[in-house]
């Protein structure tokens, strides 16, 4: 994991054989902040 701020973690995971991937993005416990997707939800 990267750290990128006071208490603040970053990691990825890439499967290149799927083309999909993973960011997980920690916050100190009490942080309030929004979230965004940058493709909407599609159910199987």
């Amino acid at each position: 994991m990267l750290g990128v701020g006071r208490g603040v973690l970053v990691g990825h995971w890439t499967n290149e054989e799927a083309l999909t991937g993973c960011t997980v993005v920690v916050f100190p416990d009490g942080t309030a902040a929004p979230n965004s997707s940058s493709t909407p939800y599609q159910a199987a």
